[in-house]
């Protein structure tokens, strides 16, 4: 199974149904154990820190997350197995950091209109 993939009927049971399915050579249980499920046990371990760095900067949040994909990382770790490890999103920083928009995956209308959706609403229904 390659590392960022979920297979069906897995994740809506919840991390726990998707360990015995890691690829412990890339994501040994001694360093990894919750592979590059770890963000999620971030998520229930503290939620409202999990979410505050996208809500303090919804359009940087977006770009963050708004990317295409890297095929270069198959068969690495991942960003998400580090999560709590690093002290939360983004190395722990209060904020996303500000990359350049992706407009191969999101045009400048369509991050204005996230942005101020996630600016008015928050990220609590995203994380949730």
């Amino acid at each position: 199974m390659a590392n960022l993939c979920v297979p069906y009927a897995t994740l809506e049971r919840g991390y726990e149904a998707c360990l015995p399915l890691l690829d412990r050579s890339v994501y040994p249980e001694d360093e990894y154990p919750f592979g590059q499920w770890d963000y999620q046990v971030f998520y229930e371990e503290d939620f409202a820190r999990a979410i505050q760095p996208f809500d303090a900067n919804p359009t940087n949040a977006i770009k963050v997350v708004s990317r295409k994909g890297m095929p270069e990382m198959r068969g690495k770790v991942w960003r998400n197995a580090t999560i709590r490890r690093d002290g939360g999103w983004f190395g722990g920083a209060a904020e996303a950091p500000d990359l350049p928009l992706d407009a191969i995956v999101l045009s400048e209308a369509d991050l204005s209109v996230y942005a101020a959706a996630l600016t008015r609403n928050g990220f609590f229904g995203p994380g949730s």
